[in-house]
């Protein structure tokens, strides 16, 4: 999930600026729905933006 953090609207900006929305925004995503919908099941749903085989990835 990548919220665009410098919308213009002020309304939206402020939102997106908020960890408390981006949290709720993250755990309302049905991540298995769509890898089910969207990819037939093969994908690996994650809530993480960095790759596992990354050194940045953080278990």
């Amino acid at each position: 999930l990548f919220p665009n953090l410098n919308a213009q609207d002020t309304v939206w900006r402020g939102l997106m600026r908020d960890v408390r929305f981006r949290r709720a925004l993250s755990l309302a995503i049905d991540r298995d729905e769509i890898n089910e919908v969207i990819y037939f099941g093969l994908a690996t749903p994650s809530a993480n933006t960095v790759m596992p085989e990354s050194p940045l990835f953080k278990d």
